[in-house]
């Protein structure tokens, strides 16, 4: 199944792979939702909502049911999110920031600051790696140490194009 949100709906929606059985997941209450994290194990959905006014990172489960947000406060724009164990990690563009916590939105711990605009992420094992649009470049760095903050790709070679979207695939597609 896909899950998504088209832009300028206001929902969460989720499809068959060949865009059927369309359903809305979450189809009230949001402003710009941005970044989307299954949790297959738990049936949750993790999400970002970047409304200017009021930021939240939330949860439900993945019908749509027992949703609510997790985090409310110091936010300005999270762009982007992912899970990594028992944590969510999301990057924060207006307070240029890395920043994770527990499941529940409690233990939040900012990993690295002054990091430009990050917009996609994604991650494996415990580096979670960011698109970041104030340099156009992949950044890294590994979320229990806060060390190996490293450039991995610019995108100069693309007539300086901001990077959006990143995923990560651990066994290479033939």
């Amino acid at each position: 199944r896909l899950t998504y949100s088209p832009n300028h709906t206001y929902v969460i929606e989720r499809s068959t792979l060949d865009g059927d059985r369309r359903l809305s997941v979450i189809s009230s209450g949001l402003v710009n939702p941005r970044s989307i994290v299954l949790d297959v194990e738990s049936q949750r959905i993790y999400w970002t909502d970047w409304n200017r006014v009021y930021p939240t990172i939330n949860v439900a489960s993945t019908d749509g049911t027992n949703r609510r947000i997790i985090i409310s406060e110091q936010l300005g724009l999270p762009n982007s999110l992912v899970k990594i164990g028992n944590r969510v990690c999301w990057g924060d563009a207006q307070r240029s920031v890395i920043e994770c916590s527990d499941l529940e939105g409690n233990n939040r711990e900012v990993i690295m600051e002054n990091v430009g605009k990050p917009y996609g992420m994604t991650n494996i094992a415990t580096h979670v790696y960011w698109s970041d649009w104030s340099d156009n470049m992949i950044h890294s760095i590994d979320i229990n140490s806060g060390r190996n903050s490293y450039m991995t790709h610019s995108s100069e070679k693309y007539n300086r194009n901001r990077p959006y979207g990143i995923t990560m695939v651990t066994k290479y597609c033939t």
